[in-house]
């Protein structure tokens, strides 16, 4: 299931995604790139419930990959997603839990195209952690 904020229960696993997460030093010449763009990603609470933006205050999507596991909610990913130019989305930062089998993080990207579609002005989605300029189609 994808969803746009989470219980405030979840922060600490949050916290460990974004900044503690055992995968970020085999991209971290790109994160450090894309923090020093657009800004440090950030947690914000709000009425029992949080969401991730930017210190910058570009206006962001935060995305969290949850899955029930007996009747527990549990977190394997986080996205966060800006609005690019023209009708791009950029693919900031995403993180999964590292317990996840690989192939989630391709059903948490297919789930966040899908996300996106109900945004008029948004037709494509940027992956930005790939060298290569990966655009897909809303």
């Amino acid at each position: 299931e994808i969803e746009s904020s989470l219980d405030i229960s979840h922060k600490e696993k949050l916290e460990e995604l974004l900044f503690f997460n055992k995968s970020q030093r085999l991209l971290s010449n790109k994160i450090v790139t894309s923090i020093t763009k657009y800004g440090l990603p950030i947690i914000f609470e709000k009425d029992l419930s949080i969401k991730v933006g930017l210190d910058s205050k570009i206006e962001t999507h935060s995305l969290f990959l949850t899955s029930a596991n007996n009747s527990e909610k549990l977190l394997l990913g986080v996205a966060l997603v800006i609005k690019g130019k023209n009708k791009d989305a950029i693919l900031l930062h995403v993180a999964m839990d590292n317990e996840v089998n690989p192939e989630f993080l391709l059903l948490f990207i297919t789930k966040i195209r899908k996300y996106l579609k109900q945004f008029r002005n948004i037709d494509w989605l940027n992956i930005h952690y790939i060298d290569k300029n990966v655009k897909l189609k809303v």
